[in-house]
């Protein structure tokens, strides 16, 4: 289910039900299929080899498929906003759930955004990123999605509208807590703040900050625990390899195998380096490989930029993605500078991917993985997004950093 309710729309309803051609569709391949099964079972001995197989497989698909048909033939949601509360029916042919709550009960109204695993042609799973608008309530169970679209920029103004509508605060999510911006203050900048910014403290050493006049530009090496659990995976691989190798060749052979395989893997090493190194040389890579960090982050002058350290990929990754995935992953790209006067909040957010195949993208199903942080530098036409080395208390800084410069308008003491 992927509500897009109109704030402008008096009153605010959304109800969806299944389509009911597909529903027809559902039921008639089914009902087909099982059917053919049927005479065929008749017809020739289910207990002949290969037929069994083959039918069962069938009849168990027309069943399952005629299940999934009647079980959303009853399904209905709906989400109906009067006056100052929200009535939501949801039912389907096992259970009815209705409730209804006053507006002053909810925290206010979040914008995230979710990445789930879409299947693609055959094997290929392709990472879709959705923006999704909802009604937040203490209870996670209460929270009401009102818009979810898909895309990389998030629809900032349709939130405030949301939040304007209803009289709620416009929320964001940050490691620190949620970010509250109360209805009368949603399109207020971060530069014309009243209170002065917070001094950012020492610069983490993960960070380094170079300038060229009014420019200075930031970058951020991995840090010490990223590289020790580098080295402890490929330590680990090893061992792991070494065992299995061990066993599959017996105590006598293991070290005549081993040095083998070594012998091999360095040559093998040597070989790649130096195809490497000519590709480099020839100037086919490019930055395409590079031991620089992925981005870097610029003020210079008035605008804040996001300066990416890795080549475009050529022209036929993207018509080649758009054969597989069906979609123009490229099409949609967030903007890459805002100007210093028009940025509204600077967060931290956890990075979260939400991995499922079916079910509403609104109830949240499937496996959450969370395992790096990104910078958001929002406006109201747009984000940055810095991702830096991921870590969280590299980009806490760098928050801290960016709003004393863009609140008090000067440099901070480093």
């Amino acid at each position: 289910m992927k509500p897009q309710i109109d704030p402008d729309r008096s009153p605010m309803h959304f109800e969806h039900r299944p389509d009911p051609f597909l529903l027809r569709l559902q039921f008639g391949v089914g009902g087909g299929v099982l059917l053919v099964v049927v005479i065929i079972g008749l017809l020739v001995n289910p207990e002949m080899g290969i037929w069994a197989l083959v039918l069962y497989g069938f009849g168990a698909v027309a069943v399952i498929n005629l299940l999934i048909a009647v079980w959303s033939l009853g399904y209905r949601k709906e989400i109906l906003f009067i006056g100052d509360r929200v009535r939501v029916n949801a039912r389907n042919l096992f259970q009815h759930a209705a409730w209804e709550e006053a507006l002053t009960a909810f925290s206010g109204v979040t914008l995230r955004e979710e990445q789930r695993a879409d299947p693609g042609v055959g094997n290929t799973v392709a990472t879709v990123r959705y923006q999704v608008i909802e009604l937040s309530h203490p209870d996670p169970l209460r929270c009401i999605p009102l818009w979810v679209e898909e895309g990389v920029t998030p629809p900032r103004e349709l939130q405030k509208r949301f939040a304007a509508r209803l009289g709620l605060a416009a929320l964001a999510e940050d490691v620190s807590g949620p970010i509250v911006r109360a209805v009368g203050a949603l399109d207020a900048k971060l530069a014309g703040r009243r209170e002065p910014a917070a001094d950012p403290g020492p610069v983490p050493r993960e960070v380094e900050i170079a300038r060229d006049g009014d420019a200075t530009t930031i970058v951020m090496r991995a840090g010490a625990g990223s590289a020790l659990l580098t080295w402890a995976s490929v330590a680990g691989s090893l061992a792991l390899f070494l065992w299995v190798l061990y066993n599959m060749v017996g105590a006598e052979n293991f070290m005549v195998v081993s040095l083998g395989l070594g012998a091999g893997g360095v040559i093998l090493g040597l070989i790649s380096y130096g195809f490497y190194r000519l590709l480099r040389a020839m100037g086919v890579l490019g930055k395409a490989v590079s031991e620089t960090p992925s981005s870097s982050l610029r003020i210079a002058g008035d605008r804040i930029e996001v300066v990416s350290n890795r080549a475009d990929p050529p022209a036929f990754v993207g018509r080649v993605m758009h054969t597989v995935t069906g979609r123009d992953l490229f099409s949609d790209a967030p903007p890459t500078s805002i100007a210093v006067t028009d940025v509204e909040q600077i967060r931290v957010e956890r990075q979260s991917s939400y991995i499922a195949y079916s079910g509403e993208l609104s109830d949240r199903p499937g496996y959450r993985s969370s395992n790096s942080y990104v910078l958001l530098i929002e406006a109201n036409d747009g984000q940055l997004a810095f991702h830096g080395n991921g870590e969280r208390k590299c980009l806490e800084w760098l928050r801290r950093y960016l709003e004393y410069r863009v609140v008090n308008g000067v440099e901070p003491p480093l």
